[in-house]
């Protein structure tokens, strides 16, 4: 599961900031990719529309890669699953 959300984050960012998805590094710091606040609202959208979660801005902008993010979504998927 964590490879499916991880493709999907890597396929928006890099849809995002115009670059080929085999030049992002999932530990890459967003920012440091080019991503801006309003992508990241951008990816937070696509989060929630896809796995049907409530992650607020603040959560969100604490984890700052791809990797991170990721873990994110896998732990809230958990979280959702378990209540």
């Amino acid at each position: 599961m964590r490879e499916e959300v991880t493709a999907l984050l890597r396929s928006e960012v890099s849809r995002m900031i115009e670059l080929p998805e085999t030049s992002i590094d999932d530990s890459a710091h967003l920012a440091d990719l080019g991503m801006d606040s309003l992508q990241a609202l951008q990816l937070l959208v696509l989060i929630e529309r896809t796995y049907g979660l409530q992650i607020g801005e603040e959560e969100l902008q604490q984890f700052t890669s791809i990797g991170a993010v990721a873990d994110l979504v896998l732990s809230s998927i958990s979280v959702a699953k378990a209540s």
